[in-house]
């Protein structure tokens, strides 16, 4: 392998990350570069998944990539792997596996398809007390402000985790409300709502129009807080 050449991408990846670090970025078929803005570290697993447990982008990442300028080697992550499979394909051929992309790194993105990239959303998954675990259901959010309310949630016991999800019902799963032909916009977490908005995501499902015409938000009730990730 020419070093040369690496160091020299490697070099101008870090002078582009200046230029293409906005946080929010529609990313195109075939190699973008990136660069992490998001004022901490990204973890890869959470953001792009895996095979095990993909992310609401997996199936449009084909793989990512950072030059390790200490060890002198590429970092790669492919999300279409389990974490076993990229340990064996890294190791056979002298990669490391990208774990973290540390604050003001640059990277690259293998991209299958258009796909809006922002490392700022967080995902959380809903389940209804007393309820199947088919009744689960996720929401997105960058709020600052919900992610913290969340969090705050997880510290506590299941029993007495008291806020529940509401937010404005759309069509489709929105990429990340796996399982559902609908996902909630803006969501928060709140004690107290109407009752007119309350029901099951199975309800939902079955009545999709209707909650989309009439009712326009669904707010659960007996959901709560359960884990943080897709």
């Amino acid at each position: 392998m020419n070093w040369a050449i690496v160091h020299f991408f490697f070099l101008l990846g870090m002078l582009l990350a200046g230029i293409a670090s906005a946080q929010t970025q529609t990313l195109q078929p075939a190699w973008n570069m990136v660069g992490n803005d998001a004022g901490a570290s990204i973890d890869a697993t959470a953001v792009f998944g895996t095979a095990t447990n993909p992310s609401a982008i997996s199936k449009s990442v084909i793989s990512v990539w950072s030059w390790n300028n200490k060890l002198k080697r590429w970092n790669f992550f492919a999300p279409g792997m389990t974490p076993q499979e990229m340990a064996a394909y890294a190791d056979s051929r002298g990669y490391g596996v990208l774990a973290t992309i540390a604050k003001g790194e640059g990277f690259w993105v293998n991209a299958q398809d258009t796909f809006v990239y922002d490392p700022g959303v967080v995902y959380f998954r809903m389940r209804m007390r007393g309820g199947s675990t088919t009744e689960e259901f996720r929401i997105a959010t960058s709020s600052t402000a919900v992610i913290a309310k969340a969090r705050s949630q997880l510290a506590l016991p299941e029993s007495q985790r008291s806020l529940f999800a509401i937010g404005a019902i759309a069509a489709g799963s929105g990429g990340f409300n796996t399982g559902w032909s609908w996902h909630l916009k803006d969501p928060t977490l709140e004690e107290l709502a109407i009752e007119l908005c309350d029901g099951k995501p199975s309800a939902v499902e079955a009545d999709l129009v209707y909650w989309l015409n009439s009712v326009k938000s669904f707010c659960p009730w007996s959901s709560y807080v359960y884990a943080e990730g897709n």
